[in-house]
């Protein structure tokens, strides 16, 4: 399981689109966030990328998340 998670981490640090998230892939997963805060929600496929390896590192009953979105 350690070998896909691995293989999973170097395609969304290094090749994912859009491009912009590669870094904020590279600092979750550095930083180990237990809250996470969004502005702008969009279709929440940054926020579960996120989740998902914000959760590698921590329970799913520790995680914190906020989304705020303006045109709502």
């Amino acid at each position: 399981m350690n070998v896909l998670r691995s293989l999973k981490y170097g395609y969304l640090a290094y090749f994912s689109k859009p491009v912009g998230d590669r870094l904020l892939v590279r600092t979750v997963h550095k930083l180990k966030p237990q809250r996470i805060v969004q502005l702008g929600i969009g279709l929440g496929e940054r926020t579960r990328r996120m989740f998902e390896i914000a959760l590698w590192h921590h329970s799913p009953e520790s995680m914190r998340f906020v989304g705020i979105d303006l045109f709502e």
